[in-house]
């Protein structure tokens, strides 16, 4: 990989892709803020999709929620993302994250806040781990 932007999936670097990066601000705990704002393009497109199916093929499309999965390839986690559907703004990303290692052990990483941008607690390894998916 080119190492320019963070990877939504394996091969992202391999087809030339590079990916706007979530901003990190200032210090929140010695962990610094995570705001993923940049992200949002992604979740409004699979929300586009999302609809589009729904409103072409079967409602029951709408029952699905969105999720963001994010990789490192250095530590080969995997993170999902959800997303939380809010009627009048669209779709954001959640509060809670979890990341799998490659032995499919899970950890969890949740928020320090009410509002993004925002610390997030949780295991070291998975917080390194997301740093890495998102090209930190």
């Amino acid at each position: 990989g080119r190492g320019d932007g963070h990877r939504l999936d394996p091969d992202a670097g391999a087809r030339g892709g590079g990916h706007p990066r979530p901003r990190r601000r200032g210090a929140g705990g010695g962990r610094g803020q995570l705001d993923p704002g940049p992200l949002g393009p992604y979740l409004s497109a699979l929300d586009g999709y999302r609809t589009s199916l729904g409103e072409r093929y079967d409602l029951r499309i709408f029952s699905f929620g969105l999720a963001l999965e994010l990789w490192d390839p250095h530590s080969e986690f995997r993170c999902l993302w959800p997303a939380v559907d809010d009627p009048r703004t669209g779709p954001s990303l959640g509060p809670e994250l979890t990341c799998r290692d490659p032995f499919g052990k899970s950890y969890v990483l949740t928020r320090d806040g009410d509002a993004w941008p925002a610390g997030l607690d949780g295991h070291k390894k998975a917080r390194r781990a997301l740093r890495g998916a998102l090209g930190g």
